[in-house]
């Protein structure tokens, strides 16, 4: 009887604990996919009217966030950089400053 306890215990555990691995992982997922939304969007608003205040938000933004492993992402920073750097009337300051994040996040830029 107490030997069918403990077992119940066991498989209740082993329940919870396969739930929250669940939970875990769908979270760090949407996170993930929220960053990516936010980067998508970012480069996408830079070929639009670029200005000095857009590179530096853009700075800002790579600076404050995780980039998510994938190369979709990484392609995604590369386009971000390839346009600010296509762009002449960028300062070139903004524009190694953003080599450099970009750089620092693992990611390698031209």
């Amino acid at each position: 009887m107490e030997f069918i306890m403990i077992s119940y215990i066991g498989i209740m555990f082993c329940c919870i604990l396969i739930i929250l691995a669940a939970i875990g992982i769908n979270i760090i997922l949407w996170k993930g996919n929220r960053v990516g939304k936010k980067l998508k969007e970012k480069t996408y608003n830079l070929s639009k009217n670029l200005t000095n205040e857009k590179v530096e938000d853009y700075i800002k933004f790579i600076d404050s966030v995780e980039i998510p492993p994938r190369k979709y992402y990484w392609n995604m920073l590369k386009a971000g950089y390839k346009i600010v750097e296509m762009n002449k009337e960028i300062d070139n300051k903004l524009l190694r400053q953003l080599k450099i994040t970009i750089l620092g996040k693992g990611v390698l830029v031209g």
